[in-house]
């Protein structure tokens, strides 16, 4: 009797593993691949020499600044959130001679953490308010399990906030951000974070002397 109640046991637990397994693998999840591989939504990926700019790509700086650095980043990422302050000094440096445009590449092996962050600062975006949440997220520090502290941090800014609720909890900005992590795989991007500064391309992170050196080799081409 003894050893029918261990081996039902073993069956339960083997059936509940696979359940888990097999539920968690049922989720949508973003991927890496390689660049002429599939994208996250099964198309074919082609490769990219440059990065594309948007209406919707978050900006800073003059619009018509002569020197554009993409950032490709994470906010699960802490060599992502040390690179603000440079990336402040950068602005206020070189207000006349750069901008800086966001591009979301979430962080894979945190995947949902880093997609709803992304999300979420889309969806503030929408009313405006995409940098003003983007810095609470840093200073906030990751992960954030659901979606009322997101909610929680949006209540800070001056944002509608049933609106902000209804974009995150339906998912409304996660094509715009599948959309970077495409293009980030289609630049052949595997690590943030991930400048693109004129010509050239610079992965991890860099100190103001860095990327002041980098700006000014760009401008005096």
């Amino acid at each position: 009797m003894r050893r029918s109640y261990v081996f039902i046991a073993i069956v339960i637990l083997l059936a509940t593993s696979l359940l888990i397994v097999f539920g968690l693998s049922a989720l949508p999840r973003l991927r890496p691949t390689d660049a002429e591989g599939e994208s996250v939504t099964g198309r074919l990926l082609t490769p990219l020499s440059e990065p594309t700019y948007s209406f919707i790509n978050p900006t800073r700086g003059m619009v018509n600044a002569p020197l554009t650095i993409y950032q490709f980043s994470d906010y699960t990422c802490s060599a992502c959130a040390s690179m603000e302050p440079v990336l402040e000094q950068i602005l206020s440096d070189y207000q006349t001679q750069v901008r800086l445009v966001w591009k979301d590449f979430p962080h894979v092996g945190l995947q949902q953490e880093s997609i709803n962050a992304a999300m979420a600062a889309r969806c503030a975006g929408l009313q405006g308010a995409f940098w003003e949440y983007h810095d609470l997220l840093l200073a906030e520090g990751l992960p954030l399990m659901n979606l009322s502290s997101y909610v929680a941090l949006a209540a800070q800014l001056n944002v509608d906030l049933a609106s902000f609720e209804n974009c995150l909890g339906q998912e409304q900005t996660r094509a715009v951000v599948e959309r970077d992590f495409e293009e980030g795989l289609r630049l052949n991007i595997d690590a943030t974070p991930y400048f693109f500064i004129g010509q050239r391309r610079v992965s991890g992170g860099l100190t103001y002397e860095q990327m002041a050196g980098f700006i000014r080799h760009e401008l005096d081409r």
